[in-house]
């Protein structure tokens, strides 16, 4: 982790993934489960509101990745 950002804090990496780890166009992406419905906020993860029962994932992706996945 980071130092705070305007953001929240700063998640540089997990188990040795990071932001650029497989290129230029690649970084993280996080979901939540949340009473059986799964979504990619909008926001920060540290601005992200969860509770006890939520499930989290990081995700990391590449441009190509992102956009064979959402296009």
């Amino acid at each position: 982790m980071d130092e705070h950002s305007e953001y929240g804090v700063y998640v540089k990496a997990i188990e040795g993934w990071g932001e650029f780890s497989d290129g230029s166009m690649s970084g993280w992406m996080y979901r939540i489960t949340h009473d059986g419905t799964t979504n990619f906020p909008g926001q920060s993860a540290a601005l992200e509101l969860v509770s006890n029962d939520d499930y989290v994932e990081w995700l990391v992706y590449a441009l190509y990745l992102f956009h064979y996945l959402f296009a």
